[in-house]
């Protein structure tokens, strides 16, 4: 059995399996991208904004989002945590449903 040892933490150890197993493997189905993104956004990219999170698993943002906002609802993330942008800058979290501007005619 082939092996590959690397150095680092348990995020870039979740992230490795995840695209090793998305490079090597069958396709994930849609309800393992789903156990993919609930597992990161409870554990790993908690506090990554939804943007990054889906770069990093290969989904969209939209779908990122709607997830975590699943999850907040059902209390499994609390809600007006921080999130820590590409930059390393810290950024209250906000996941509210975007609302449309109309004009008035």
């Amino acid at each position: 059995v082939e092996v590959e040892l690397r150095e680092g933490d348990f995020e870039e150890a979740w992230l490795a399996g995840y695209r090793a197993n998305a490079k090597n493997a069958l396709r994930y189905t849609p309800a393992q991208k789903r156990h993919a993104i609930e597992t990161a956004l409870l554990t790993v990219f908690a506090d990554k904004p939804a943007t990054r999170v889906a770069q990093l698993l290969g989904v969209s943002h939209s779908y990122v989002s709607g997830i975590r906002r699943e999850l907040i609802d059902a209390g499994r993330i609390a809600e007006g945590g921080t999130i820590v942008r590409a930059d390393g800058k810290t950024r209250a979290a906000t996941n509210a449903p975007r609302t449309t501007c109309s004009s008035a005619s």
